[in-house]
Formats: structure tokens, sequence, C-alpha cells
């Protein structure tokens, strides 16, 4: 048995790992998800304390759509496999976990839906910058 925990908000995955209101934490077994709970974020973003309260809980890997460095440098300490970079509800994305099909999406990592507004270091309107969804359009695949 294994633990994957996503981070998570009342709209799906968090934007940030650190700022999330909750993690669902799936309890699986080989390909299945035998339980699931959802744990509040005991924390008011303290810096560094959320990878070892998820590794306290047992969590082996964590999914969410923005990681920063400082929590990724500890979760890697931790030896906690990480996803980052993705987008959806975290059903689908466990359920895409256990798949074998969700990978990490490093340059996605911090993007956002189109109506948030947050700065960018790259255009999104030249094609060359945009990340290809696997259809070969151009668009972000999280960004639907």
């Amino acid at each position: 048995m294994s633990k994957i925990a996503v981070a998570t908000s009342a709209q799906g995955i968090a934007e940030h790992f650190g700022h999330c209101d909750h993690f669902d934490i799936f309890e699986t077994t080989d390909t299945l998800v035998s339980g699931k709970v959802s744990v509040k974020n005991p924390s008011e973003h303290q810096r560094g304390y959320l990878p070892n309260f998820l590794y306290d809980q047992g969590v082996e890997v964590v999914i969410a759509e923005s990681l920063g460095a400082m929590a990724k440098q500890i979760l890697d300490a931790l030896n906690m496999k990480t996803i980052f970079g993705v987008s959806g509800t975290s059903d689908e994305l466990v359920k895409k976990y256990l798949e074998g099909t969700l990978v990490s999406n490093p340059e996605g990592n911090g993007h956002h839906d189109h109506h948030e507004h947050h700065h960018h270091d790259h255009d999104h309107d030249k094609d060359s910058h945009h990340h290809e969804d696997g259809h070969g359009n151009g668009n972000c695949h999280h960004c639907h």
C-alpha cells in the first residue's frame, strides 16, 4: 500500500502547493485506490513544514500544480516522489498516476488558468513559446 497526496482547493488542484486548502490523501494498492481522506492544510505557509507533515502522514507521492524550489528540495531529501506542473481534479490525477500516464511538466510549474493574472517570462501569443498539448496545436494541455 502507498499513499499519494494531491494539494487541492475548492476548484480542484491548488495553484500553489504551500497555499492549498487541503490535501486529498489516497491510499492505493497496486493500481487501485483503496481509500481517500481530505486533510486540512495545517500550516500558515511555514517554510519547509508541509513536506515533513506529509511524510509523517506516510505519503510517498506528492502531486501539485506548482511546487516551490524549497519544497521540492525537502521532498526529494525525504525520498518522496513529486509530480508537478499538472492540473485537474485529484481523482483524475491519481487515476492517471496509477495508470502510469501522469508525468511532471516542469515548464508548466507555475502556469495557471488564463483568467488568473500572473506574470510569465514568455508571450502566450507566440506558438514557438507555447507548450505542446500532444495534439500538435501548441496549446497548453492544462489551460483548457
